[in-house]
């Protein structure tokens, strides 16, 4: 299976080879990169076994540059994400080369089998030779019918009615494909339990997304709050809110588009998922400027920005995915919780939230929390 063309991540990663070094980022503009972006979860959904982990130093370098903050690009870790993204590239040459080999195979075995041919005593010969073709025997289908007629008489005495031979029905096959497409919706639509894995923001992509925003955008916004003055509960707090009132704002739009139409209209759901990537700038811009209302610098921003593309993703799904937050006090819940830097039995405070596929359902991601001590 051929991977599908990823012409901006090319374009980036063509800019970290030859421009970065020289200090140039023409090519670096916010749009290239956020487009790269979903090239680069296009491939990784494509490649069998890759993920988010594979390219971790590569999705820091494409934050670096989507907020242009170019000192931070440093050379090591450019030839770090080439040589993730190059390592992919190689993982796609060895699956379309495993598919080549197995085709190859098929056309080869057909092949010899063709070249062989079986005597009735079990002598091979090859097709080169003079093989006399077999002659076929005139075959009278009206006495074939008359003959099964009288067969069945035989066996059933009482059936004495002529029964009709059935007429073949035409066959539709592009109806069939119709049909087979509508019912393989009805089967996921509403239904998280069954994902669709035709769906690039499915609820499990998504849940693995949510993971790394929490280890990487979390983290660097985490460390540029420590570094303003601001104290590790305050810092937790900040940015815990900024996750909240983005997936408040988003809940909210979507909700707004869907009153607009029937609630249970699917091309409405359809068509909030697919969404553009003018359509994420726009939400980024005009959500993020709500939730940012401290003016903060450009890498706290860029955690805005994924956390409202994020929820936002997580408010389109078919039921809406939730975060499922936790009082303080609570009995520590392994099963829905990490420990953040303590161990202990009861919740201090809610670090990181939990995902559920959707509302009271099963977890999706594991959230983080910091435990009293005991």
């Amino acid at each position: 299976m051929s991977l599908p063309e990823h012409n901006f991540l090319k374009t980036v990663i063509e800019a970290f080879k030859n421009d970065v070094p020289k200090k140039e980022y023409g090519k670096l503009s916010k749009a290239t990169i956020q487009c790269a972006r979903r090239d680069l979860e296009q491939c990784l959904n494509a490649i069998p076994g890759a993920n988010f982990d594979n390219v971790k130093i590569l999705r820091s370098q494409l934050t670096i540059a989507e907020m242009g903050n170019w000192s931070l690009l440093k050379e090591g870790p450019i030839e770090e994400a080439v040589s993730e993204y190059e390592a992919l590239l190689k993982a796609k040459a060895n699956q379309e080369r495993a598919a080549s080999n197995l085709e190859s195979n098929k056309k080869s075995e057909t092949s010899t089998a063709k070249q062989t041919v079986t005597r009735d005593f079990g002598e091979q010969i090859n097709e080169n030779d003079d093989v006399p073709e077999p002659r076929l025997k005139h075959v009278d289908t009206a006495e074939l019918l008359m003959m099964k007629r009288e067969r069945e008489d035989t066996d059933d005495p009482d059936n004495e009615e002529d029964v009709p031979m059935p007429k073949l029905k035409h066959v539709d096959t592009a109806e069939l494909l119709r049909r087979s497409t509508r019912a393989g919706k009805k089967l996921y639509e509403g239904n998280a339990s069954i994902a669709d894995l035709s769906d690039v923001y499915r609820p499990t992509r998504i849940a693995e997304m949510f993971l790394l925003l929490y280890d990487n955008e979390w983290t660097d916004a985490f460390e540029q709050l420590i570094q303003m003055n601001v104290t590790e509960r305050q810092a937790i707090q900040k940015l815990l809110q900024y996750l909240e009132n983005a997936f408040k704002y988003c809940e909210k739009e979507v909700e707004q588009v869907k009153l607009q139409h029937e609630k249970s209209n699917q091309a409405v759901i359809e068509g909030l998922k697919n969404v553009t990537d003018e359509q994420i700038n726009y939400l980024q811009q005009t959500i993020g400027d709500k939730v940012n209302k401290d003016n903060l610098n450009q890498i706290i921003r860029c955690y805005i920005d994924e956390c409202v593309r994020l929820t936002y993703l997580m408010n389109v799904q078919n039921p809406p995915m939730k975060l499922h937050q936790v009082d303080k006090g609570t009995q520590f819940n392994s099963n829905i919780y990490k420990e953040y830097t303590r161990t202990g039995q009861t919740v201090e405070y809610l670090v990181w939230p939990a995902l559920l596929l959707y509302e009271d359902g099963p977890v999706a991601a594991k959230g983080v929390v910091q435990l009293s001590v005991t």
